[in-house]
């Protein structure tokens, strides 16, 4: 089906090329009225000959777009149209000079090939009418056929994505692929952090609590003598240096 897919553009495109000789003409014999003495005239001609180009690439990207999902595919789906169609377009020049004939160029009919130097002007024509503006337009139409199947494919994709979510481009993996984002736990990401913090908490607790400890001999009193802790295991011998200091 993909090989079928992109027979069709370039097919779709080489029809374009020989129908756009057509139009062209029917552009330059349409009776434009007044319009033809007005200054617009050259502006109007230029969007309705360049315009039409996207009456060929827009069917064709949109193709492609929605089979593939993928920008970049429909690009190269618009440059093959286009390309497609400036092929068709020449091609299609080439058989009217060589076999119905053109205005004031009815010498280079292939029934007149034994005439004297017909080779020569007739290769000469060929490279001057055909070959060399064929060299011009086919990287014209190979950008310009990728920029409007690039803004075909990005449309489409960002009218069919749900709200707050990037359009898919060419390099995104399919929905199904993708993984779930994972919510960060950020006792787990900074626990070593809060532990580091806990522990200093400590010591700074145990530092303060020395500084402000009471000696564990007991409290002066107001005879002089001391009054021992009653918890503290050296009481005895606080008690048996005072009873000892009066003997």
């Amino acid at each position: 089906m993909g090989k079928r897919r992109w027979a069709i553009y370039i097919a779709a495109g080489i029809a374009f090329g020989v129908l756009d000789w057509h139009y062209l003409e029917l552009l330059a014999r349409f009776p434009w009225g007044r319009l033809g003495e007005s200054i617009l005239v050259v502006p109007v001609i230029i969007l309705l000959n360049c315009g039409i180009w996207l009456v060929a690439v827009i069917p064709c990207a949109f193709l492609e777009i929605r089979h593939s999902r993928r920008i970049r595919l429909s690009a190269l789906a618009g440059s093959a149209v286009w390309c497609g169609a400036t092929l068709g377009y020449y091609a299609y020049y080439t058989a009217l000079l060589a076999f119905a004939g053109l205005p004031h160029l009815d010498h280079l009919l292939l029934r007149s090939r034994n005439a004297l130097d017909f080779s020569a002007e007739w290769a000469a024509a060929f490279d001057r009418m055909i070959l060399s503006q064929l060299v011009e337009w086919i990287p014209i139409a190979l950008a310009g056929g990728a920029i409007a199947g690039s803004v075909v494919g990005y449309l489409y994709l960002a009218s069919r994505r749900p709200a707050g979510r990037e359009p898919d481009g060419a390099d995104r993996q399919p929905a199904s692929e993708r993984q779930q984002r994972v919510p960060v736990d950020p006792v787990q990401v900074f626990g070593f952090q809060c532990a580091a913090e806990k522990q200093q908490q400590r010591t700074d607790q145990c530092h303060n609590s020395r500084r402000n400890a009471v000696p564990a001999f007991g409290k002066p009193q107001r005879n002089g003598q001391y009054k021992g802790n009653q918890n503290d295991p050296l009481l005895g011998l606080d008690t048996a240096i005072s009873e000892n200091s009066f003997l």
